[in-house]
């Protein structure tokens, strides 16, 4: 009897395997994911990096608000009194995950997804399946918390219950954020507006404190650095590498400085990039580029050039050493030309 007084029945229902079952599975899951990008946080930048609406300003904070978002679901689904807000917490995750995914393999970008950091990199196609299981087993874990055995102090008419509306509210602004940020790399002229509104917040703006640690590997100068082989290069010409992402924003944002520094000189420009030659190729051609591009689907240049993030521009004398770097969230372009200009005054060793 003092067992039965301890407990509320809700909706009749009492305690499922289900529950006992899936919440340690998912919270597991969760916080192996968090701990797998944590460890590999440059990595994990550079991954980031490829989503088409974060800027490149904007790519560690979202790093580690995404790792602290899953860590917090995978503490919050252990205790009762909190299991559904980390269920609610791992179900918008979940959901997310699976619709930017989906979204990934729709235009065609199948890379190996780094969701797991350091431990484990699975395929686009297994990932997306991963995601969409993990998000059934959120919400099999949100019903069944919600309407199952629970303790006493822990009802609805208890009111320390805590509330599904903030949870709700997040995923609700989630999707709305998601469906305008789908729309926007499809749209020129959006994209335009809002990569010159976010270029111009960011200019001569010096890289964060992790970032900086980054370029302490970078090749020194004067290091000669292999130029990509491309038809239309001219090797009379110094040379400006802009290594960018599949992003649209970043990508923009990246090569500006570079492009206007290449028509004011006439030297070359060459955007290196992950994504294939066909996207390239519309890009450039919507936005009325005057660029030379370059598909590097398994980032081969990114060990001789220190490449933990991207976008970056580098500037390469007509002997291939390197004679300037961008060591600033955005360059002047006046920056590039002075640079250019004094390249190509450097004689052939």
């Amino acid at each position: 009897m003092a067992a039965a007084a301890d407990t509320a029945v809700i909706a009749g229902k009492s305690p499922s395997a289900t529950l006992l079952l899936l919440r340690p599975v998912v919270s597991f899951i969760f916080a192996f994911a968090a701990l797998g990008k944590l460890f590999d946080l440059p990595d994990f930048q550079r991954s980031l990096s490829a989503v088409d609406w974060i800027p490149t300003s904007f790519i560690l904070p979202s790093a580690i608000l995404l790792i602290l978002a899953e860590l917090s679901a995978a503490i919050l689904l252990w205790p009762r009194r909190t299991t559904r807000i980390g269920a609610s917490l791992s179900a918008a995750l979940s959901l997310a995950f699976t619709l930017y995914t989906a979204e990934r393999l729709i235009v065609g970008a199948s890379t190996d997804c780094a969701c797991f950091g350091i431990f484990l990199k699975l395929n686009a196609w297994v990932m997306l399946v991963v995601d969409s299981v993990l998000l059934a087993a959120s919400l099999g874990v949100l019903r069944r918390a919600q309407y199952g055995t629970i303790p006493k102090s822990v009802t609805k008419a208890d009111p320390d219950t805590p509330s599904l509306r903030l949870p709700m509210l997040f995923a609700a602004l989630l999707l709305c954020v998601w469906g305008f940020f789908l729309v926007l790399p499809h749209d020129p002229l959006l994209l335009q507006k809002v990569g010159s509104l976010l270029s111009f917040s960011q200019a001569g703006k010096v890289y964060n404190p992790i970032t900086q640690g980054l370029l302490l590997r970078d090749p020194a100068m004067g290091t000669r650095l292999p130029i990509p082989s491309v038809a239309g290069l001219d090797s009379h010409r110094p040379t400006f590498v802009v290594f960018t992402t599949g992003c649209s924003i970043c990508s923009l944002g990246g090569l500006g400085p570079a492009e206007q520094a290449g028509r004011q000189t006439g030297d070359n420009v060459i955007m290196v990039s992950p994504v294939p030659l066909s996207q390239m190729g519309q890009f450039i051609a919507v936005h009325h580029l005057r660029v030379i591009p370059v598909s590097d689907p398994k980032n081969q240049y990114d060990p001789a050039y220190n490449l933990s993030f991207r976008p970056r521009t580098y500037l390469l004398a007509t002997s291939g050493r390197l004679v300037w770097k961008q060591v600033t969230v955005r360059p002047a372009v006046n920056e590039l030309v002075k640079a250019a200009q004094a390249a190509s005054r450097v004689n052939k060793p």
